[in-house]
């Protein structure tokens, strides 16, 4: 038998030592550490006949004219010289290539080698445990075989996969996902599935992004369903469009730990179908995927829950991150957490959640808008059922929620853990006019929720009973939410609405601009002593349109918690439209539960108006001071039934305001600008007081003194107006 020769076997070619084509070159063989020639072959069949020459003649490329075949179980020494039998160099020791021999270190150079090579039988062991060598670079590695360093990761072509988009894989790529292998890698190609792929514990499954494709062609039926410890990575997953019986997910996990689904294209389906769902999972990351595809479909009973990426835990369900992921479907929304009230400890962080056209969605479209919001209903949500443990205690952080039919962000369940929602921006929100589960933030108020520096803008829901910001309550809580720092820009509606049972929120250094309806709104419903009571503070508005629109607006209903408006700078439009909506502030009872104090106003017809008949009586407890008004027609409307009653506006100051106090043509003007004097009051006037009701040590104070007359009166016996007595003559 005879072996390729290791050194010119097969289309060499020889120079000289300046790297020219040694034309005429001779190539000598001789017995390995000998000077006996030694006769080499032509042919693989090393027979009588078939010698090469000895020495082998170069052509003029520097090659040998036919092959170089060895004796197997030999060794050679060759000898190049130039056409003239000048030595080159000499090379000694040359096997045939895999001849059955012992090759080492001590009988061949093995310069550039890593590892031992061992005999023909060592190479090729049948099951391959003695492939060549393989040495790590890192300090301490173990030197293993190559064959065992190659299976690090297997490839699912290694297990019969096709990928050629028309062959079934399922059966290939099952058998790898089981193999008890560990990396299970699927290179660029597209394989068909038809059904469900469970993935054993520890294993991870990954691609080379969106080439790696692989297709679910069967109807409800998910792609993957992972184990325990899974990691899904690089890969492109589609579901079956038209799935009408269950939840049908890209991948699906239930009641394992340790889940990490990074960097995939995920195409959910119609008709309820998912990027990732979780369920009853400890431990997962959901990071850097692209969802697109789907669309809600009213009426199958998964859809409305259906979402890009899910959690729907029916038990205890923990430590879950979401973060930098695209969720671009026309899904009913992009992001569902703590579903049933079992979620707990959620980051959802970073994400854009923008509603696309998804025949749009393909690898070189244009990845565009789907008009008017398209199907879906929210960007992310948080809750929907209340809490069944502590949860959620979620921070939704920094998201981008866009084009959508309801919210941007929606909040529903009663929560027993706190919900941070910060810095994210909600655009486009509320396509759907006149639906009344609306906002670009839309919250079901606990009073664990903190809304904090998001950005509202463009929310399109002309609806009076919702907003940019929209807060609602099934009951009364009974401690605060905060509503601090956001921005609501350019509504359609209305920019912030505190509506029906929600109660004792911190509305707190907002800014409301260019709002085409009322800026903030307090709207609570009837029959209700406790709810309301808002902190309405530090809030900057300013109004870019409207003649007959209220900056704040406030319906204390029932309320009897006290409502403060404080320290606002608010800026109209247009001061000179008579309507008593074109107004900064604007009541609708007379109650004393709120309170106007400190604000900034400037160029509304109105400064205050109050459209309720404040009651007969000496109003001690009513709040309406230190403000300052400027270019306003009249600074507050104050009416009542009769003048028998006085309403104190204290301390304020007002700056171009043309009447300081009217009634609007309500009834009898009862606002009276006094100071106090504790709980008294001091009035300015040019006699002792004729009308309204007043208390012992109440003072008038005579604006237009002369020598002679009363500096001022004292009411000495209470009344309407009481028994006035001068204080003394100038």
């Amino acid at each position: 038998m005879v072996a390729l020769s290791s050194l010119g076997g097969a289309g060499w070619q020889f120079f000289d030592s300046n790297g020219i084509p040694l034309a005429g070159g001779k190539l000598y063989t001789y017995e390995a550490g000998t000077t006996t020639l030694a006769e080499t072959y032509t042919t693989s069949a090393g027979t009588p006949g078939t010698e090469n020459a000895n020495p082998i003649i170069l052509d003029s490329a520097g090659r040998p004219v036919a092959q170089i075949w060895l004796p197997n179980a030999e060794t050679y020494k060759f000898v190049l010289t130039n056409s003239v039998d000048v030595p080159i160099w000499t090379k000694d020791n040359i096997p045939g290539i895999f001849a059955d021999t012992i090759l080492t270190a001590a009988s061949i150079d093995l310069t550039g080698f890593k590892g031992q090579v061992g005999s023909v039988a060592d190479l090729a062991d049948a099951d391959g445990s003695d492939w060549i060598g393989y040495t790590p670079a890192g300090l301490g590695g173990v030197a293993r075989s190559a064959q065992d360093r190659m299976r690090d990761s297997v490839s699912v072509k290694d297990f019969g996969a096709v990928g050629d988009g028309v062959t079934n894989d399922t059966v290939a790529i099952q058998d790898a996902l089981s193999s008890g292998e560990t990396g299970i890698y699927v290179p660029s190609g597209h394989y068909i599935i038809t059904d469900v792929l469970p993935v054993s514990d520890s294993v991870t499954v990954f691609g080379d992004g969106w080439g790696s494709y692989i297709q679910q062609t069967t109807l409800n039926k998910d792609a993957f369903v992972a184990g325990n410890s899974n990691t899904f990575k690089g890969l492109r997953i589609k579901v079956a469009d038209g799935n009408d019986t269950a939840f049908v997910n890209c991948i699906y996990a239930v009641s394992v730990n340790n889940l990490s689904v990074l960097d995939n294209f995920l195409e959910s389906g119609d008709q309820g179908g998912c990027g990732v769902h979780i369920r009853g999972v400890q431990n997962s990351v959901v990071r850097g995927n692209r969802i697109y595809g789907g669309r809600f479909t009213a009426g199958v009973s998964t859809a409305a829950s259906a979402a890009d990426i899910l959690l729907y835990s029916s038990g205890a369900s923990e430590r879950h991150i979401i973060d930098g992921n695209f969720c671009l479907s026309n899904n009913s929304q992009g992001i569902f957490v703590d579903a049933l009230g079992y979620d707990g400890d959620i980051l959802v962080a970073n994400n854009i959640c923008v509603t696309l056209d998804t025949a749009t969605c393909t690898e070189a479209g244009a990845w565009t808008l789907a008009p008017t919001g398209g199907v879906r209903r929210h960007g992310i949500v948080i809750g929907y059922n209340n809490s069944s443990v502590s949860g959620p205690r979620t921070i939704v952080s920094g998201n981008i929620c866009r084009n959508t039919r309801w919210t941007g962000i929606y909040k529903q369940g009663l929560s027993a853990g706190v919900i941070s929602i910060s810095d994210n921006l909600c655009d486009l929100n509320g396509y759907e006019t006149g639906n009344s589960l609306s906002g670009g933030i839309y919250i079901n108020q606990s009073g664990k929720e903190s809304l904090t520096g998001n950005n509202i803008s463009n929310f399109q829901n002309t609806n009076t009973g919702v907003a940019g910001i929209t807060i609602n309550a099934s009951s009364a809580p009974t401690i605060p939410s905060v509503v601090q720092n956001n921005t609501v820009r350019a509504s359609l509606g209305k920019g912030l609405k505190l509506t029906t049972n929600c109660a004792f929120v911190q509305v707190d250094g907002n800014t409301l601009i260019s709002n085409v309806g009322n800026d903030i709104d307090v709207d609570p419903n009837p029959g209700n002593a406790n709810i309301a009571g808002h902190q309405i503070i530090n809030n900057r508005i300013a109004r870019t349109s409207g003649t007959a629109v209220t900056a704040i607006t406030i319906n204390p209903a029932s309320s009897t918690q006290t409502l403060m408006v404080k320290n606002n700078r608010i800026t109209g439009f247009d001061n000179t439209t008579v309507s008593n909506a074109n107004a900064a502030i604007r009541i609708s009872q007379a109650v004393s539960s709120v309170r106007v104090y400190g604000n900034e106003i400037e160029n509304f017809y109105y400064g205050f108006y109050c459209a309720g008949y404040y009651s007969a009586g000496r109003s001690a407890d009513f709040v309406y001071e230190s403000n300052a008004i400027r270019d306003c027609n009249t600074g507050f409307v104050i009416a009542g039934t009769s003048g028998d009653h006085t309403v104190p506006v204290v301390d304020n100051r007002f700056i171009n305001v043309t009447t300081q106090v009217s009634n609007a043509g309500l009834g009898f003007t009862v606002g009276r600008i006094v100071a106090r004097l504790g709980d008294k009051f001091q009035w300015q006037t040019t006699a002792a007081p004729a009308t309204g009701r007043w208390a012992v040590g109440d003072r008038s104070t005579n604006t237009t003194p002369v020598v002679g007359q009363p500096k001022g009166w004292m009411c000495t016996v209470a009344g309407t107006p009481g028994t006035w007595v001068s204080t003394g003559n100038l």
